[in-house]
């Protein structure tokens, strides 16, 4: 079978020192020569914040290597990825016929994607409380109440 386009994204710990950062590209471009491929791009994307914490750690570096390979290779990369210090996260994505080979920033700036946005909380909505009308009461005409003695005098003679 003729080797495939892939794309593999690594984020590695934005707390790890760069040569240990480059090490881990190193050996990811190591793994797929290994495998018979062979690395056509590499783009460096930056330090960014991350969605969510990953072991505990809230930024990470990414990277995007574009390769072809065999598909056979792909487990034995991925296996050793996983178990590579201080990368937080991998993926291999096979690359679509047509798709750009590195990712663009508009025009007069980096070469890196945009970070997102910071998201703003928006206003509280204070909402005025509701006036509540209160039903009209019409006088209800209550039966006197038997005092209880009473009550209990009538109730033993009705037993006897």
């Amino acid at each position: 079978m003729p080797n495939q386009t892939y794309d593999l994204l690594l984020i590695a710990s934005a707390n790890a020192d760069a040569e240990r950062r480059s090490a881990i590209y190193a050996s990811a471009e190591q793994l797929i020569a290994k495998g018979g491929g062979t690395v056509s791009t590499k783009t460096e994307w930056g330090e960014r914040p991350l969605a969510f914490d990953i072991e505990h750690e809230s930024a990470g570096e990414y990277r995007l290597i574009r390769f072809e390979a065999p598909g056979e290779a792909l487990e034995a990369i991925s296996r050793q990825l996983n178990i590579t210090d201080q990368l937080l996260r991998h993926r291999i994505i096979k690359a679509v016929r047509g798709a750009p080979e590195t990712v663009s920033a508009p025009s007069g700036t980096s070469s890196a994607p945009a970070a997102p946005a910071p998201v703003t909380p928006a206003e509280p909505v204070v909402e005025e409380p509701a006036v509540v009308e209160e039903p009209a009461t019409e006088a209800v005409e209550a039966a006197p109440a038997e005092p209880a003695a009473e009550a209990d005098a009538a109730a033993d003679s009705a037993s006897e």
